[in-house]
């Protein structure tokens, strides 16, 4: 139970693992859900009632039920970050996704989630419509992206509605575009 509630802040450190470490919680999760059902019928008969299976009952109830609430995690960083102000994402090949948020104070988090998990955590400063990044934290293997401009995709209605990633160290044409799903950075205080 606490591995899962406490999932948001381990998972990004251990990439393609996770998976199965998480495939090894949900089977110890089976299991112990097998034993809540054991301990339950062994209570239906007069020979099986006792205070400590009683008591294994409902601690097992209890973290079964905690863990079914709370599956994804509810200890998440960005409960202490705040609500963030730019969320944008895209989806890929094969279900993987790349969500970039930028929370108010000054920190983003920029996750992509295809076979594992990477995260790449910094800090961000709006200047007109470019986004700059620095002071990079997360694995070394997540590409650190180090501004995003605001534009539009060719073809489209004009509307800047996307943010595009730049990394010096590639060309222009391979940048990552993400859909804005929220903004209100227009709001915060530009330098």
């Amino acid at each position: 139970m606490l591995a899962m509630l406490t999932s948001d802040f381990w998972e990004p450190w251990l990439g393609w693992h996770s998976f199965y470490i998480l495939l090894g919680v949900a089977l110890l999760s089976g299991i112990l859900f097998l034993r809540l059902l054991y301990l339950i019928f062994k209570m239906l008969w007069p020979v099986g009632r006792s205070k400590l299976h009683y008591l294994q009952s409902a601690w097992l109830s209890l973290a079964i039920i905690v863990s079914y609430l709370y599956f994804n995690g509810h200890l998440s960083i960005e409960r202490f970050m705040g609500k963030p102000v730019l969320v944008a994402g895209r989806e890929g090949a094969a279900n993987c996704t790349t969500v970039l948020k930028l929370f108010p104070n000054g920190h983003f988090k920029l996750q992509s989630v295809c076979f594992g998990i990477s995260r790449l955590e910094g800090e961000w400063q709006k200047k007109s419509d470019t986004i700059f990044f620095s002071n990079f934290t997360g694995r070394s293997d997540v590409q650190r992206y180090e501004y995003a401009r605001y534009d539009s995709l060719p073809k489209t209605t004009g509307k800047k509605d996307f943010l595009f990633l730049y990394d010096i160290s590639k060309p222009a044409k391979d940048s990552l575009w993400l859909k804005i799903e929220y903004d209100s950075t227009h709001t915060l205080k530009q330098l």
